[in-house]
């Protein structure tokens, strides 16, 4: 649960030290809501907590939370923090009845530092443009925090992004994107073990490196500060 705290502390951060950085216009603060969905994992395989062998894993799409950070740094360029959450469970082949099942519950947690640019100039007739196109790019961790007593992973990821913003007045707006999102994954045989890392009871074995795919859908509400 580590991760847990590592979130709320990141969030709080964020907000508090808005008016800190603030000068007009500067700061945008985005709490978000969304869809992911995820790649196949190919040659992996796991334990299930009745001992099941579970094989080629993916993670189970569903809802995430989050919320961005921007802070402007020329007209059309900002530097955006990210913070996030994506309750999931791990889930694929029962190797004995062939059939498609759950395995064990596992928290997602996304931390990245990247830019975010307009591609409409910000501060040329901004009264005028309500809708702003923007293109976002960044590198960050993944945290695997995997339900009960078994081992939590950390791995580097790297995101892109488009959407656009669409404002109401010059301080509140909405903001939605499509996301892409990449987590390397090592070859090992030591994730979200049970017991003490490798040689714990049950383990998720990569064969060989995986990369990890997914895209999301968002949808936020934006507030400049």
């Amino acid at each position: 649960m580590r991760a847990k705290y590592t979130l709320l502390a990141a969030t709080a951060l964020f907000v508090i030290s808005a008016p800190l950085l603030s000068s007009a216009e500067n700061i945008e603060l985005t709490p978000y809501a969304g869809f992911r969905w995820s790649s196949q994992l190919t040659g992996t395989s796991t334990q299930d907590d009745e001992g099941n062998t579970i094989e080629n894993i993916d993670f189970e799409s569903g809802a995430i939370f989050g919320l961005w950070f921007d802070y402007r740094i020329q007209n059309r360029l900002m530097l955006e923090l990210t913070a996030e959450g994506f309750p999931s469970k791990i889930q694929g082949t029962n190797t004995d009845t062939r059939e498609k099942t759950d395995a064990f519950d596992v928290v997602l947690y996304y931390f990245q530092l990247g830019l975010h640019y307009e591609i409409i100039e910000y501060g040329v007739a901004a009264e005028d443009v309500k809708i702003r196109p923007f293109v976002y790019g960044g590198v960050g961790s993944t945290v695997f925090d995997a339900a009960g007593d078994r081992s939590t992973n950390t791995k580097f990821n790297i995101a892109f992004a488009l959407g656009f913003k669409f404002m109401f007045n010059e301080r509140l707006g909405l903001r939605t994107q499509g996301r892409y999102f990449w987590t390397y994954m090592n070859a090992s045989n030591d994730y979200w073990c049970t017991g003490d890392g490798a040689g714990g009871e049950k383990c998720t074995i990569f064969p060989t490196s995986e990369s990890l795919s997914q895209i999301d859908l968002t949808l936020g509400l934006l507030i400049t500060l």
